[in-house]
């Protein structure tokens, strides 16, 4: 990295203030994500001033789903308990479809985007607050931090806006955005773009490079404390950076990666691809093992801290969930795609939606508690809300929020 690099980075090292998060909860995050931090380096840890621990129990207890598969490691798993009632509290309806997947800030207001071009921002009780209209459909999810909202468009420019809506930078890729922002331990902003590029920018809208791949990112980066970045390609590669862009290390599969993937507690990369298999790649890029499905994975897994398994969706119709060593442990058939990405809440229960118009709630054995159905297929992921309320979007045009 260049010492102009390095100056910048230091300028921007405002980390309390851009991960917000709180201290209600005990270190068992912490501890239980320990072996990954140790796993990058001791350097590492030094680069950012703080021991692993403190930096762990930051990312991972923070109560709100403030990201994209709730936090930089896309872990898909919430501190707080969903809902056994598949109950409609309230729904908005948007202008167009709802493929984005929404996010919730500190203050309990909920965002998502639509195809109508509009972010919108709407209260617990699904009220819009206001709207933000960009050039082109919003696929991918918002991201909260420092209480600005950062998003992409497929016009080609990510968004950052004030909590009041009002713009405060924009800047524009080479291609559409359908990737959801992602952010590091310093605030730094991070987004894959149809160019082929992964993006990096200063929180407040400056470039800090560009990492180049062989095709179309619209999967979400996940990010080490490091600064390490993970994103699949279409160019079938899973590809790992190291903090100024550099590559680390690649991985081929046998097709497009589509699925965003996932940090798990050991530091391994879990993620599907349009090849049908499950990968397990160690931190360095090593293949651990894979699990084979009938479809195409573009579905995100989550991890279940307690129970030590991973969850996501497949073509096939089925949520999987395995150990992690690999081993099947369980799937439940839907009646169509799975390519919403579960979410898992602290009790066990795994929340996902299904081409079939319905969203599921299951247990952690895998059994049917409720199913909710739209009016449309749902692509969207759910997101579970302070006080346990699931929220999703429908391809119907609307927003649920299903009760807790």
């Amino acid at each position: 990295m260049s010492h102009k690099t390095c100056n910048k980075r230091k300028a921007y090292r405002k980390t309390e203030k851009r991960i917000v998060m709180n201290s209600k909860y005990s270190l068992f995050a912490a501890l239980l994500f320990l072996p990954l931090c140790f796993s990058f380096s001791v350097r590492s840890c030094e680069r950012m001033n703080e021991n692993p621990a403190a930096v762990l129990h930051r990312v991972h207890t923070q109560q709100r789903w403030l990201t994209f598969r709730h936090d930089s490691f896309h872990s898909g798993y919430s501190h707080y308990t969903g809902t056994d009632r598949g109950v409609m509290i309230w729904r908005y309806g948007t202008g167009n479809e709802i493929n984005s997947s929404a996010v919730q800030d500190m203050e309990g207001r909920i965002f998502t985007g639509s195809d109508d071009f509009n972010l919108y921002c709407l209260d617990r009780e699904g009220a819009l607050a206001w709207k933000y209209k960009t050039g082109s459909y919003i696929i991918g999810s918002p991201s909260v931090s420092d209480k600005r909202i950062y998003f992409g468009s497929e016009d080609g420019y990510i968004y950052c806006l004030k909590p009041d809506g009002l713009p405060d930078w924009k800047y524009l890729t080479g291609g559409r955005l359908r990737s959801s922002p992602a952010f590091d331990v310093e605030g730094y902003v991070y987004i894959g773009s149809d160019d082929g590029n992964l993006w990096c920018f200063t929180p407040d809208g400056k470039k800090v490079f560009t990492a180049r791949t062989g095709g179309k990112i619209t999967t979400s980066p996940a990010v080490r404390p490091d600064g390490v970045s993970f994103v699949g390609s279409d160019d079938g590669f899973l590809w790992a950076f190291k903090n100024d862009g550099k590559e680390f290390w690649k991985y081929k599969t046998g097709g497009p990666v589509r699925s965003s993937p996932l940090l798990s507690p050991d530091g391994d990369v879990l993620f599907g691809s349009d090849d049908g298999n499950f990968y397990c790649l160690s931190g360095g890029g090593l293949v651990k093992w894979t699990y084979r499905t009938k479809g195409k994975i573009q579905s995100s897994p989550a991890y279940y801290h307690t129970g030590g398994t991973v969850c996501f969706g497949s073509n096939d119709g089925n949520l999987y969930e395995l150990r992690n060593n690999g081993h099947f442990k369980w799937a439940y058939k839907t009646g169509g795609a799975v390519i919403s990405s579960p979410a898992v809440g602290a009790d066990g229960m795994i929340y996902f939606g299904s081409s079939d118009h319905n969203v599921y709630g299951l247990d952690r054995h895998g059994r049917l508690v409720w199913k909710l159905k739209t009016g449309g297929a749902v692509e969207s992921s759910p997101m579970i809300a302070d006080g346990g309320g699931i929220v999703i979007g429908s391809e119907d045009h609307y927003i649920y929020m299903i009760g807790p």
